[in-house]
């Protein structure tokens, strides 16, 4: 079975060479990006080429966005092993957005381990 890992902001940076070496060591990836735009297809493409990947797409101070993205990576991927969550503006910028939108943590931060996928070690229910 395939290791899957998800990459928040996989597109630019340090992201990117995260997304780039995890496909190197095997893994499918989950692919994720703010947005849709013709430079970030771009580098999913890039990647898609190279090995099994999902794109995922939303903004990570969006209050339901952790539990979408792990829904839509297991339901296309089957599983996830690996959650790299790459911020890509300024923490203090992420805290006050989230604040603005009700959330106590900007992006998947302390939610992350209350995903269901993520405690039971990458498996999805049966």
């Amino acid at each position: 079975m395939d290791k899957v890992a998800i990459v928040t902001g996989a597109n630019t940076g340090i992201g990117w060479a995260i997304a780039q070496r995890l496909q190197q060591d095997g893994y499918v990836l989950g692919f994720h990006t703010r947005n849709r735009e013709e430079e970030t297809k771009a580098r999913f493409e890039e990647i898609a080429e190279n090995g099994r990947a999902h794109w995922l797409v939303g903004d990570l101070s969006d209050r339901d966005i952790g539990e979408r993205l792990v829904s839509e990576t297991v339901d296309a991927l089957g599983r996830i092993d690996v959650l790299v969550n790459k911020r890509r503006c300024h923490v203090g910028q992420a805290r006050a957005r989230a604040r603005r939108r009700g959330l106590r943590q900007p992006l998947l931060g302390g939610r992350a381990r209350r995903l269901p996928h993520v405690e039971r070690g990458g498996q999805a229910d049966a």
